[in-house]
């Protein structure tokens, strides 16, 4: 399995797909990343070789720091609503696909980035890894089925907290809330993520 991608990379290994963000240095997402992003991820999830999909990163220290701001000031606001659009369509196929999602998140993940992992089945997490949702201090609001998402994994409390406080999270704290499911050495996280799949 292959495209002709230009920021992300697509490949299989024993029926595990991994989906890699690839636009150094940090992985923000431009409109033609959130475009490549939805069109691997459906290729992946329509394909019956494909059992299992992992949303991960090939940018050392950076799963994403979210949407590129500077893309989003060159909007008009119809290109702003079919940017959010596009992301909502992201979430919908995640949410609802026949096939398990893994996150396999390494470095710091914050906002659009973060808010993909919030819809896979499992999150695993190098034991570095950061995590923050800093829309509130761009006067930004988190799409809902982000809020609702979230909420539904650390809990309404702590949740609305977060969003509030714009702050970053460590991985000891992410894996208390709730928010993943285990933390791995850094240089281990992808054949154990691997395996898990397998």
């Amino acid at each position: 399995m292959s495209g002709a991608f230009e920021t992300i990379r697509l490949s299989v290994v024993n029926h595990v797909a991994w989906l890699e963000f690839a636009r150094p240095p940090v992985n923000a997402f431009s409109r033609k990343m959130v475009e490549e992003t939805f069109a691997a991820m459906k290729q992946a999830l329509d394909d019956p070789q494909t059992r299992v999909l992992v949303i991960a990163s090939g940018v050392e220290k950076y799963f994403s720091a979210g949407a590129d701001l500077a893309a989003f000031a060159a909007m008009t606001a119809p290109q702003m609503r079919d940017w959010i659009e596009l992301c909502h369509a992201i979430a919908r196929l995640l949410r609802s696909s026949p096939k398990p999602l893994l996150a396999a998140i390494n470095g710091t993940a914050v906002g659009g980035g973060l808010e993909m992992t919030l819809h896979c089945d499992l999150r695993f997490a190098a034991d570095n890894a950061r995590f923050g949702q800093p829309e509130i201090a761009i006067a930004f609001i988190p799409p809902i089925a982000t809020t609702q998402a979230l909420a539904r994994l650390i809990g309404r409390p702590r949740a609305i907290r977060y969003l509030y406080e714009g702050r970053m999270a460590s991985a000891a704290e992410a894996l208390d809330w709730g928010l993943v499911d285990e933390l791995v050495p850094a240089s281990e996280l992808r054949a154990r993520v691997q395996a898990y799949a397998e």
